[in-house]
């Protein structure tokens, strides 16, 4: 998968953002697909460096248990 595909999944409506409480450093990670490409479900984790502006750490297709937590609604 690309950057530019990992992007996109910021702009699904229907995608999952949730605080990575793990980590200490304010990552968030984000299930949901490409939009408006609607591929498959990706997972990503990031940080906000500025209001409006994140820094992608990692992007891969979601598992089977996310896609289907993801097609679920949770």
């Amino acid at each position: 998968m690309s950057f530019e595909q990992a992007v996109l999944v910021f702009a699904d409506p229907l995608a999952e953002i949730e605080d990575d409480s793990m980590h200490e450093d304010g990552r968030y990670t984000i299930l949901g697909r490409p939009y408006p490409l609607k591929r498959d479900v990706l997972f990503v984790v990031y940080v906000e460096v500025a209001s409006n502006e994140v820094r992608l750490i990692s992007a891969r297709h979601a598992t089977k248990h996310e896609r289907r937590r993801y097609e679920e609604g949770r």
